[in-house]
């Protein structure tokens, strides 16, 4: 499960209280973000970084960990 995707569970957010949580986006938007079927522009990724309190961070949506490695998203794993 995508990390955003995770963060709006534990918030019990909607993913239209997720794309207001973000700012300039709709909840299709949202939902395509946190469900990894869609890669965010930079602008919002900086935008739901600031909106998770960081608990969400660029690296976590292109799935790399801190040290710069590739991680696996569990449906790639299969």
């Amino acid at each position: 499960m995508h990390l955003l995707e995770a963060y709006r569970r534990e918030n019990k957010l909607t993913y239209q209280a997720l794309a207001a949580l973000i700012g300039g986006v709709n909840a299709s938007q949202a939902r395509k973000y946190a469900l990894g079927l869609t890669m965010p522009p930079g602008d919002t990724i900086r935008q739901i970084a600031v909106a998770t309190g960081f608990r969400v961070t660029a690296n976590d949506m292109f799935g790399i960990d801190a040290a710069g490695r590739r991680l696996l998203i569990p449906a790639e794993a299969a």
